[in-house]
């Protein structure tokens, strides 16, 4: 929580990890779990830029056990 503190009000949404997934392949056929490089939650932040975020993003706890942390800017849609 410590790390969400220091994060202040670029925390849009703090997030939660995942469950059970599936992954469905272009030709639309499902298969269990998420592939090769599965995520295992999500956090909401906003940034000025996606530079911005990576700084941010480098003080996940997350890091610090041998994890790794995903960046993805959202597009507006319409």
């Amino acid at each position: 929580m410590t790390w969400f503190g220091q994060l202040g009000d670029a925390v849009v949404d703090m997030g939660s990890p995942f469950g059970a997934s599936a992954t469905i392949a272009s030709d639309g056929t499902p298969s269990p779990g998420s592939g090769s490089d599965p995520a295992t939650g999500y956090t909401v932040i906003e940034a000025a830029s996606l530079h911005d975020a990576v700084v941010m993003a480098k003080g996940c706890p997350g890091l610090s056990t041998g994890g790794s942390v995903k960046l993805y800017e959202s597009i507006q849609m319409g």
